[in-house]
């Protein structure tokens, strides 16, 4: 009996590439043709996963944590501006706003980035003015930063009758025209330039047809009854509601733009 002799094709098909196997049944696998497939499948899903792993990775958490500085940064801005209120241009700070006052018997007129409040007995009005800087001191080389207000009330406090009653003019009284006056109020009036003594401003006061010059006292002169009217203002909040403002130079406290418009909303009362 004769020793098997190999299949040709066997041979031949042992000696093929491993880029064109046959699909013949029997033929013996590459060596390693397969291992090394399902290796390199692995490889590439692993490597996937470890890409999207690291994608992951620096959108959620390193992103996360770089922005958290600038997100804080945010609030606190947002904060801020919240503080400060809303952010006008100057054609919307313009824009004029009208408040009238039944207890009061009055109507005013103020710009829209003046802030009004009227106490809850509806005897006192408070109009505050933006942030504005004018010069403090007597010697005028010292200028601050605050508000202007500007108060209307009926009667005084004891509090306010001590500081009128002490009160000095600093200049020559203005007079001043209503834009609008009603048949119960007069046409034209006096407004007064008043501080704790003559070297400085305090305060404007509206005197009706009294009129002073630098150094003579005010309050002897003054009468403010239930149902008087008292309109003053000056720079700072007076937070003691005593008109205790604060000092500005005598030569300059008219010439800040707040000023100007304290006295166009005293212009555009109208009473009845």
């Amino acid at each position: 009996m004769q020793p098997h002799q190999p299949d040709p094709i066997d041979e031949i098909d042992v000696e093929l590439p491993t880029s064109a196997p046959s699909t013949r049944r029997g033929r013996r696998p590459i060596p390693g043709g397969r291992s090394r497939k399902r290796l390199l499948i692995i490889a590439g899903i692993a490597a996937s996963v470890f890409i999207i792993a690291g994608v992951v990775y620096w959108l959620v958490w390193y992103s996360e944590s770089s922005e958290k500085p600038d997100g804080a940064a945010v609030s606190q801005s947002n904060s801020n501006e919240a503080a400060r209120g809303p952010q006008l241009s100057e054609a919307e700070a313009a824009e004029p706003v009208t408040f009238k006052s039944t207890a009061l018997n009055l109507e005013l007129t103020h710009r829209k980035d003046w802030t009004l409040k009227e106490s809850t007995d509806k005897t006192e009005i408070v109009l505050t003015s933006p942030s504005t800087g004018y010069l403090a001191k007597a010697d005028d080389t010292t200028e601050t930063e605050d508000v202007f207000t500007l108060k209307i009330r009926s009667g005084v406090t004891d509090a306010m009758d001590n500081t009128l009653s002490s009160a000095k003019a600093v200049k020559d009284s203005e007079v001043i025209a209503y834009a609008a006056p009603t048949e119960a109020q007069r046409h034209y009036t006096n407004v007064s330039f008043v501080g704790k003594t003559a070297e400085a401003f305090n305060f404007m006061l509206v005197t009706g047809s009294l009129a002073f010059k630098p150094g003579e006292s005010v309050g002897n002169m003054l009468t403010f009854g239930d149902g008087t009217l008292l309109i003053a203002g000056g720079y700072g909040t007076d937070p003691d509601g005593a008109l205790a403002f604060e000092s500005a130079s005598k030569a300059h406290f008219d010439q800040t733009n707040a000023y100007k418009q304290a006295k166009a909303i005293i212009e555009s009362l109208k009473v009845y």
